[in-house]
């Protein structure tokens, strides 16, 4: 009977294989974090739309605050030109200058939210020269609006130390995490504290000025703290993104490697046999024969090439019908007595499985090869007694070398040299798998299969259980 597999008649082929599960090792952090990581360099996209939301919420937050406690200082500033008090009028156009440093500083270093998340970001994200614009001129304001009307200077309002709580907001939400509430504490602490004494010492009394004074405190935190955190998600999932972006590479590379490996191995293998065989029968005189050897190497060759040329078009087909034959032959000319057996009553396989057993048949086909002196080998396909609905290929070979007692593993499926068994292989218990061994295995598994070996004496056996009709297989 004919087993359906990727077919080869005019059909069209399955759908290309998605992007294999295996682990990848350490996890891409995506280190630019998207375009403008740092400044304002370029944003696209839903994230360029989330920066200047942001940009334009701190804008307003900053200029609403900076308005309002300037409004009452600007409006006594008048009185005090008109009056002639000329000493106090100084000192209140200073700490407007002040004052409006302050907000360019805030502003200046409100830029600095563009850069990825305090906790991703590589070094501090404040340096001392955005601490300098923070600070310099909002730490003089508020002990001048605490201290001033103590040495008779009144009437300079009571409402500077609010722009040293908003620089120290802002430096809470640009530390890292662990250090953001310290900073918000005792930012609000020394706040509160010169608040208080200049609301104390006005001469409109604390009543008139104290629940204003908190009521803007709290109103900053409002503004500001919303702004930044949205941003934060936004940054976060563009991060996510691109973390996902760098997976998906990395997961097609290694699908690419496993099918690159599946048809370079196995034809590589089959051309160094029939190479020596060919120098074997020049040996002995038998040109014949041996240019016969060479004529099936030159179409293995012509044959990878092929394969090769297809596996990058993502269209090479693997037919469990063919790979059976195929490892019949193969294993014949090897001088290995094969004897492949299919259930006759199975149906139509689904491409998934027909792709998984053909893949199965060709790498146990390789191992037996290159691993093992094998004078017998039989390839199994029948259908789970249990489940009619699960196929099962067995491959048994003897011939298998020894395991040693310190080395519980079985060599025919050891690695090769310069190869590493996967991370997902050692998990599972598979430690010494070979490359291909354990990328059939997660194919396997990600079909809703499983791939067993099983290492008796001389005797080895490779057992793939997959459903008949799974519609997924992965790299």
């Amino acid at each position: 009977m004919r087993i359906e597999g990727n077919h080869d008649d005019g059909r069209s082929a399955p759908p290309a294989a998605a992007p294999g599960r295996r682990p990848t090792g350490a996890v891409p952090t995506a280190s630019a974090a998207g375009p403008g990581a740092s400044g304002f360099g370029p944003l696209t996209g839903d994230l360029a739309g989330a920066w200047w939301y942001t940009w334009t919420g701190l804008l307003f937050g900053v200029l609403v605050i900076a308005g309002y406690s300037a409004f009452g200082p600007l409006t006594r500033l008048q009185g005090h030109m008109d009056a002639g008090r000329t000493g106090q009028a100084v000192v209140l156009a200073v700490l407007l200058l002040l004052h409006v440093l302050g907000v360019v500083g805030q502003l200046h270093v409100a830029r600095l939210f563009q850069a990825p998340p305090p906790g991703d970001a590589e070094g501090p994200v404040v340096g001392q020269r955005d601490l300098a614009w923070l600070f310099g001129p909002t730490v003089p304001l508020a002990l001048a609006g605490a201290v001033l009307p103590a040495l008779g200077l009144t009437e300079l309002g009571t409402w500077w130390a609010l722009p040293l709580w908003l620089s120290c907001l802002l430096l809470s939400l640009l530390v890292h995490p662990r250090r953001r509430r310290p900073v918000a504490a005792a930012g609000l602490t020394v706040s509160l504290i010169l608040g208080a004494a200049a609301v104390l010492q006005d001469p409109a009394g604390p009543i008139d000025t104290a629940g204003g004074f908190l009521l803007w405190a709290v109103f900053t935190g409002v503004m500001i703290v919303p702004a930044v955190w949205f941003w934060r998600v936004m940054q976060r999932l563009e991060h996510a993104r691109l973390q996902a972006a760098d997976l998906a590479v990395t997961r097609e590379r290694l699908r690419f490697a496993s099918d690159l490996h599946d048809v370079q191995g196995h034809h590589l293998q089959v051309i160094a046999l029939k190479a020596e065989l060919a120098e074997r029968l020049l040996a002995k005189g038998r040109t014949e024969d041996a240019g016969a050897q060479l004529h099936e190497v030159r179409e293995q060759a012509r044959e990878a090439l092929a394969e090769t040329r297809a596996l990058v078009r993502d269209l090479r087909e693997v037919s469990a019908e063919r790979e059976l034959a195929n490892a019949r032959d193969v294993l014949t000319a090897a001088g290995t007595h094969a004897d492949v057996h299919v259930d006759p009553s199975l149906g139509p396989l689904g491409p998934a499985a027909g792709r998984l057993v053909g893949l199965a048949a060709r790498e146990a086909t390789t191992n037996i090869l290159r691993h093992a002196h094998a004078e017998h080998a039989r390839l199994e396909l029948t259908a789970v007694p249990t489940d009619a609905f699960r196929l099962r290929l067995v491959v048994t070979n003897d011939g298998a070398p020894a395991v040693g007692a310190a080395d519980p593993v079985d060599p025919a499926t050891s690695p090769r040299p310069g190869e590493r068994p996967s991370s997902s292989a050692a998990a599972d218990g598979r430690r010494g798998w070979g490359t291909g061994l354990a990328g059939l295995a997660e194919r396997a598994e990600a079909a809703g299969g499983t791939l067993s070996a099983v290492h008796e004496g001389e005797m080895f056996t490779l057992t793939l259980t997959v459903p008949r009709s799974a519609e997924e297989e992965t790299a």
